[in-house]
């Protein structure tokens, strides 16, 4: 049985060690998935939101251009 995609951020996050990547972890899919911005999670701290950007996905970057630059950002390269 599958579970429900609203765990996954749940899931992710019970690995993290530190408030920084435990936000990340919880928000990473909201840019992405949803119709919240970047400017409405302007109350996070400068750091999750830089690694929150880097993991938003743009189709127009290769796949693999953009995992590189994921690990160039720890807290974005969970």
């Amino acid at each position: 049985m599958r579970m429900p995609y609203v765990f996954h951020p749940f899931h992710v996050v019970k690995q993290m060690t530190d408030e920084y990547t435990s936000c990340v972890a919880l928000l990473h899919d909201v840019a992405e998935d949803t119709d919240v911005t970047f400017g409405g999670l302007e109350e996070f701290p400068k750091e999750v939101l830089e690694a929150l950007r880097l993991m938003t996905h743009d189709d127009e970057v290769d796949y693999f251009d953009y995992v590189r630059m994921l690990m160039g950002n720890l807290k974005a390269g969970l």
